[in-house]
């Protein structure tokens, strides 16, 4: 099972289900990404006393990707993302142009890494 960590930014977004993605950098070491069909672990605040598990019970991968985020847009998989600003929501932000800063200004440009979706469980 894979755990990832989200900003205090992101957590709403992620309990409430409205964010049910992520783009993640490289792994270091034996780490690695969500596989298809394994179970995701969604906290804010990890390795804190204030650490929160945002979903029960863990959503389950439905894509695990690559991702290019460059400064012209985003493509993953093969296929270059048409509706930017749609996808960008999807991802928590308002815009392709926010989600191009904070990429440019947390990782820098062009960035490539792992795009994971989740899909929640019935409560």
């Amino acid at each position: 099972m894979v755990a990832y960590n989200f900003k205090a930014r992101f957590a709403d977004a992620v309990a409430n289900g409205s964010k049910r993605q992520t783009i993640r950098a490289p792994r270091k070491g034996r780490s690695r990404h969500a596989r298809l069909g394994e179970p995701v672990q969604l906290y804010t605040g990890l390795r804190t006393k204030a650490a929160w598990k945002l979903r029960h019970p863990d959503p389950i991968c439905i894509r695990s990707t690559y991702c290019h985020i460059h400064e012209k847009g985003i493509t993953f998989g093969n296929y270059p993302v048409t509706h930017l600003d749609d996808f960008a929501k999807l991802d928590g932000f308002a815009d392709f142009e926010e989600m191009k800063a904070w990429f440019r200004e947390t990782h820098g440009l062009p960035f490539i890494g792992q795009l994971i979706e989740w899909e929640y469980q019935p409560r």
